[in-house]
């Protein structure tokens, strides 16, 4: 395949076809939009849109995601494992919503009002998460976070069915909703945490700085 594909469109850009590279670029000045025949294949995804971003192909097979801005939405569906790169900055206006059966790997920055992120496992693993509304995990493995990586929210919600463990002391989370893992849960934060929905774990540790009340 060639080295890399790069593509730019004045208004929208709609993916019907196969695009196979190391490396996809996407730009358009209004939305991308990728149908149900439409494939990525790539070692690396970046782009940007002036609407909204739609790669929601559960074919797609992206290792890496890196710095994508899009406005009004912004969805990503993967066949494969991959990463959100390090130097990575994936953003938008309104909405992130990326996932993958297999593993789902942050080492970069994810911000956006609401966050989601599903897999088999969510590695959090440098970066970090900015959803100033709310943040949703959910794995069908286990949640895990390194102390590198930090969690910004209005709202932390989510599932796993394994363990969840979100234990770095640079989280900042304002309040934790519904939230149930199938093993034990932890989550360790910088500040005063109301914990308004239901949790449920076999075990539950909860490590905040300030107090932690149930609303």
């Amino acid at each position: 395949p060639n080295a890399a594909i790069s593509l730019a469109a004045d208004g929208a850009l709609t993916i019907s076809g196969a695009l196979v590279a190391p490396t996809i670029v996407l730009q358009a000045t209004g939305a991308i939009v990728e149908t149900g025949t439409g494939v990525l294949t790539a070692t690396t995804l970046t782009g940007s849109s002036g609407a909204t971003t739609s790669l929601g192909d559960g074919v797609n097979q992206v290792s890496t995601l890196g710095s994508f801005s899009s406005h009004g939405g912004f969805t990503f569906r993967d066949a494969v494992s991959f990463t959100v790169g390090a130097a990575a900055i994936v953003s938008d206006t309104a909405s992130i919503d990326i996932g993958t059966s297999g593993t789902l790997s942050v080492l970069g920055l994810v911000e956006a009002p609401a966050v989601t992120l599903s897999s088999g496992d969510v590695l959090l693993s440098g970066g970090a998460v900015l959803g100033s509304s709310s943040v949703t995990l959910t794995a069908s493995g286990v949640i895990t976070q390194t102390g590198v990586n930090s969690i910004t929210t209005a709202l932390l919600e989510g599932s796993s069915r394994g363990s969840t463990a979100l234990g770095s002391a640079k989280n900042t989370i304002a309040t934790l909703g519904d939230f149930g893992a199938g093993g034990p849960f932890s989550l360790a934060d910088s500040r005063s945490l109301v914990q308004s929905g239901t949790l449920s774990a076999s075990a539950a540790t909860l490590a905040v700085a300030g107090a932690d009340r149930k609303s």
